[in-house]
């Protein structure tokens, strides 16, 4: 059965990345058209409304207690205090070293891609994936009343440090202020009791305000990826740009249904572009292998110029797609395109979708909190970004987003198995107190 706060977080991602954009387009047209490929057309709806469909009828139909391998074990080298330790030191160090050689804008700059800045860049990112990974483990402890151990602070505190420096993209501020919440011990601030209480307005403006600085940096962020610091800086500081902002950031969040309408457009029974993608991906893979193993160099050309399906998304959706480094994921719906055989390719995806949500509920059933609109905005991302943005780049098995999915699943049984084993024990105690009491 999916937990309500796995329902909650789907329906929260289905309205901010499809509902709200397709709205935004009828009131922005020219805004969208002009930076996506047939956004004037309503297809989207159709696949929305199929893929969700899929989605409803494999959970009341696919077995609840159907199970692959438990990921427990794994889940605790999230417990393992020297491990955690030695680690984010590791990560600090490098990302020192990453942020004085390339700054903020090493995806846009087009200096040098993944594969070619070497063996330690590719850990570097490895190790900011299972940072990403240990943070939502933290967030998931705190919500199910599981202590949090002192080390595990220490950590807290050098990994957020080390986020500061390796900032490359605009959701790192999302980790930031992750891991600066967990490291003041204000966890607190992105929950809210399932016992009815008194709201505190207090709270709720604390909240907003963290909500908004929140997105402001985000956008932030995004502009000084492209542009750097300062031409951000110089961009935000003119009032007159403010609409501007506004609107392009809009835009950008109806990726995802933008790449919808893209790739639907095709003829859905054409599987040239998906096995394309799955090519290219083959290859990518094949260059980070030679990197890792030092068999090779990394080189540019052992690849295809469609080394994802994010890099493919990016030449299909957007009209003038000139950065020959960019990608963009296509998000969880669109993903089905880039497998092959309308329709067994939105079922393989509303599948996955059903897996990840009910792994959550694993997590989260036996927890008597549940997230506010703060907390749920935050662990949207860690969904959104990831294990929502591009599952078929997961053929890249050596790729940070298909560890994070192996971390996922180590997070999610770690923690139901954590908070099983104390809703026994909690029940044998009060068993106890009852037979003790009739004995009395």
């Amino acid at each position: 059965m999916i937990h309500k706060e796995a329902k909650k977080l789907f329906f929260l991602y289905i309205s901010v990345f499809y509902l709200f954009p397709f709205l935004a387009g009828l009131i922005l047209p020219d805004t969208f058209t002009v930076l996506y490929k047939g956004f004037n057309s309503l297809l989207g709806l159709a696949f929305i409304s199929f893929f969700l469909f899929l989605v409803f009828i494999f959970e009341k139909i696919v077995p609840r207690k159907l199970s692959i391998l438990s990921f427990k074990r794994l889940g605790g080298l999230f417990e393992s205090k020297w491990f955690n330790i030695i680690l984010a030191i590791i990560f600090f160090a490098l990302s020192i070293r990453f942020s004085l050689k390339f700054g903020i804008t090493f995806r846009q700059n087009g200096e040098a891609t993944l594969n070619q800045t070497g063996l330690e860049t590719i850990i570097l990112f490895a190790i900011r994936t299972y940072a990403i990974a240990n943070l939502l483990y933290l967030i998931l402890k705190a919500v199910n009343d599981l202590p949090i151990s002192t080390w595990q602070r220490i950590v807290i505190g050098i990994t957020g440090l080390a986020f500061m420096f390796i900032i490359s993209g605009s959701m790192d501020m999302l980790y930031i202020l992750g891991y600066i919440v967990l490291a003041f011990k204000k966890e607190k601030v992105l929950f809210a009791s399932l016992q009815k209480r008194k709201k505190s307005v207090y709270r709720r403006v604390i909240r907003s305000v963290l909500l908004i600085g929140l997105i402001v940096s985000i956008v932030f962020v995004g502009y000084a990826d492209k542009f750097g610091t300062q031409g951000a800086g110089k961009l935000f500081s003119k009032t007159e740009n403010v609409e501007q902002i506004v609107e392009h950031t809009v835009a950008r969040v109806g990726i995802w249904y933008a790449s919808i309408m893209a790739m639907g457009s095709h003829d859905v029974f054409d599987n040239t572009i998906a096995l394309n993608t799955i090519d290219g991906i083959s290859s990518n893979l094949n260059s980070r292998i030679s990197v890792l193993s030092g068999t090779g160099n990394g080189i540019e050309q052992k690849r295809s110029s469609n080394w994802s399906a994010a890099r493919v998304n990016y030449t299909q959706t957007y009209r003038m797609a000139e950065n020959s480094r960019t990608g963009a994921s296509p998000g969880l719906i669109a993903s089905s395109f880039y497998l092959p055989f309308f329709p067994f390719n939105f079922i393989i995806i509303s599948l996955y979708t059903m897996f990840i949500l009910r792994r959550f509920s694993k997590a989260m059933r036996y927890s008597k909190k549940s997230f506010n609109f703060l907390g749920r905005f935050i662990l949207l991302f860690f969904f959104a970004t990831s294990l929502f943005a591009d599952p078929v780049d997961y053929l890249n098995f050596v790729d940070p987003i298909f560890i994070y999915f192996i971390l996922y699943l180590g997070v999610m049984d770690k923690i139901h198995s954590t908070s099983y084993s104390r809703f026994r024990k909690q029940l044998i105690i009060k068993q106890r107190s009852i037979n003790s009491q009739y004995a009395a």
